[in-house]
């Protein structure tokens, strides 16, 4: 490969990453979606929402969650996979997400998000992850965190943590949700074994 030929291949890839950038970017939240309300609603007859799933490739059997909805309809409006998943992770971001992250329970997740003016658990997450934001509210649940880690499993470390490395230590070592994916793999476990026999 020539100079030239370098040249364009990395142009072709700056390109690529930027446009990759602009997309997770993109505030998916206040996008005028034809099919998805101002209170995130989908509102879409079956038969476009079908038409759709067919003409995308989307597994039927795996769309059994509002998130799976969204990625279908986002979709067809915006007929890009990076976008989609984009929009798909904004829109379909729970209150029971946000909860594991800040060791709260869904109710006190949702009054401190409240608190803070944020209407959707996307926008908390936002906030909570942004190292710029020094909310006296966020850096009081950090504070509450890392005492709870620290009784959780003393050998924890959090010094020298980013804001985003200290958040995902966080969610990992959660035990609430450590419980809750127990739960939901025996669930699991259970249907496919029970599906087996049948």
């Amino acid at each position: 490969m020539n100079l030239k030929q370098l040249l364009i291949v990395g142009i072709f890839i700056g390109i690529h990453f930027l446009a990759k950038s602009q997309t997770q970017n993109i505030d998916y939240l206040n996008y005028k979606f034809k099919y998805i309300d101002s209170n995130y609603k989908i509102h879409i007859d079956s038969a476009t929402f079908d038409s759709a799933v067919v003409k995308y490739k989307f597994y039927r059997n795996l769309i059994t969650k509002y998130k799976d909805s969204v990625a279908v309809v986002a979709m067809i409006e915006l007929n890009d996979w990076q976008a989609c998943n984009s929009a798909s992770v904004q829109l379909g971001f729970t209150w029971l997400r946000a909860s594991y992250y800040c060791w709260l329970t869904v109710e006190e997740v949702k009054t401190l998000a409240n608190s803070m003016g944020y209407k959707h658990p996307w926008l908390l997450y936002k906030a909570i992850m942004n190292p710029e934001n020094n909310r006296k509210e966020i850096l009081d649940l950090i504070k509450t965190i890392k005492s709870n880690l620290s009784k959780t499993n003393p050998e924890i470390k959090t010094e020298g943590l980013t804001r985003k490395e200290f958040f995902m230590l966080a969610l990992k070592n959660n035990p609430v949700r450590i419980e809750d994916e127990k739960k939901l793999k025996l669930t699991d476990l259970y249907k496919t074994t029970h599906h087996r026999k049948e």
